[in-house]
Parts: C-alpha cells; structure tokens; sequence
C-alpha cells in the first residue's frame, strides 16, 4: 500500500478527486454540477481576458478544459437550459455558434466563486505560501510537459 501512496500520480489524482467532491456538495444547492462550473469560470476568464467582447465556442471551451465535444455539447445545453448562456452565430463559421454568460450567470459566478476558493483553502490548511509556490509551478511544469502532445 506504501508504494501506491508514495506514486505522485495516485496522490494528484486522490486530491483531484476530494476537491471535486468537496465542491460537488457546495454546488448542488445551486443546482450546478462542477463541470458546469469549470464551463462557467472559464468563460469569466476568457470574458475578462478580452475586455468582455470575446464571444467563445463550445469546441474552444472544450479543448480549454481538456474534454470531448460532444460532453461540452450537453454541458453547454443544460447551461443554456438553466438561463446561463446565451449564444450566437459564429460569423465565421456557419456550423457553429458562440457562447457567452448570461447576467444571471455573471451573478451566479460572483456566489459561487467562493465555494471554490473555500475548497482551494481547505486542500492547501497547513501548507505554508512558499510550499504553495513550489506546487504551483511544478504542476505548472508538469502541464506544460504535456502541451501538444
């Protein structure tokens, strides 16, 4: 069992996964699952990357967040569903469309942000800012490994 224990993989997976859990309890009073989640804060970001004009599709949002197209197909439906997205036709392309935030999920996000900070604090309780750094730039490193791969 010690190996398994000791394997960085196993040990970034197992804290993936409690994160995930941990948030999943918070988000279901706001009935939103934490892949919907993911899609909402990462058109907040994209938004504020561009001066809140970027309009984005789901294939971008898809490869963003490292899933298939046809998952971010549903996830996108049901966030449109819920009156958190709003899309349009993609002018440069007919076949597709591009999403944005609705105001009612630009308030959500400002509710729920929390939560995931909150669960962010609670994986890192004990972990002093110079640990944190490190972590964060060798998972940083690790992900940059595997870009165009």
């Amino acid at each position: 069992m010690k190996e398994k224990e000791e394997n960085i993989g196993y040990l970034l997976n197992k804290i993936t996964q409690q994160m995930k859990s941990h948030l999943a309890k918070q988000l279901q009073d706001v009935n939103l699952t934490v892949a919907q989640w993911g899609v909402i804060r990462d058109l907040h970001v994209q938004e504020h990357l561009d001066e809140g004009h970027r309009r984005t599709t789901p294939a971008e949002i898809a490869e963003r967040l490292h899933m298939d197209r046809p998952t971010m197909s549903g996830i996108v439906e049901r966030l449109k569903g819920k009156g958190l997205l709003q899309s349009t036709p993609n002018p440069h392309d007919r076949r597709s469309f591009r999403v944005a935030l609705t105001d009612q999920a630009k308030s959500l996000y400002r509710e729920i942000e929390p939560f995931s900070e909150r669960t962010l604090e609670l994986a890192l309780t004990g972990v002093d800012s110079e640990a944190v750094e490190a972590l964060r730039q060798t998972v940083s490193t690790m992900i940059c490994n595997f870009a165009d791969k």
